[in-house]
């Protein structure tokens, strides 16, 4: 049951985090002249973070038990799931979308922009469900 949960939470923010690139480029078109990165990276990244605390406070929120995360150990398998699971999104979308397979600097480039933003993300999520309050009592049925 545990592999679910890791599962899950790896592929939602896998999820989240390509469609933050994605609206971060629509961002970047709509100021084309600018920076790409400079207008791309901090949009997906904001996006991303906000996305996954959202999921987040939902799951607690709907007490959504099977996909709880329950520690520390948790929190670190879902970023490293949301790694794994980055190119067998992407890399499908991407042909379907293109027509050709991606490159294989595309993929990079996308753990190079999840690497330290899920690190961020993580850590939010670990703040957002109690595992650094002290004084909180989770009480789930």
């Amino acid at each position: 049951m545990r592999f679910f949960t890791i599962y899950i939470n790896g592929f939602v923010l896998a999820a989240i985090n390509i469609t933050s690139i994605l609206a971060g480029f629509a961002v970047y078109s709509i100021w084309e002249p600018s920076n790409q990165m400079g207008v791309q990276v901090p949009v997906a990244a904001a996006l991303s973070i906000a996305a996954f605390v959202i999921w987040c406070v939902l799951v607690e929120k709907l007490r959504w038990q099977y996909v709880y995360l329950k520690g520390k150990a948790d929190l670190f398998l879902v970023y490293l799931a949301s790694l794994a699971f980055s190119p067998i999104v992407f890399v499908p979308l991407h042909y379907v979308a293109k027509g050709y397979v991606t490159s294989f600097g595309n993929i990079t480039g996308m753990w190079t922009f999840q690497v330290p933003v899920n690190i961020l993300v993580i850590l939010l999520a670990a703040r957002v469900q109690g595992f650094y309050t002290r004084n909180r009592q989770r009480k789930l049925p």
